[in-house]
């Protein structure tokens, strides 16, 4: 299954399993480090979290929101940046 956000700006790849691969186009070049970004979608923001802080990951302490979705960009501990997000849809 396939649906798109924000203008297409958003593509969400679902499974039958229930996992989501969203891709976001974005118009800055990446000057270091990788250009892929996942959003992985979890149960809840503060305890995935915890979870990634416990394993010596950062959080710029930052929620950001778009339509029913909430999500934390996150980094690795060698600076690769994710976000984790929920969502009502």
């Amino acid at each position: 299954m396939e649906e798109t956000s924000d203008e297409g700006r958003f593509v969400f790849l679902a499974a039958a399993n229930g996992h989501i691969l969203s891709l976001q186009r974005v118009p800055e070049r990446k000057s270091v480090k990788n250009r892929v970004h996942l959003d992985i979608r979890v149960g809840d923001l503060g305890t995935a979290t915890d979870a990634v802080l416990a394993l010596d990951g950062t959080w710029d302490g930052n929620e950001r929101a778009l339509d029913d979705a909430r999500w934390r960009t996150l980094g690795d501990p060698e600076g690769n940046e994710f976000d984790i997000y929920v969502s009502a849809g």
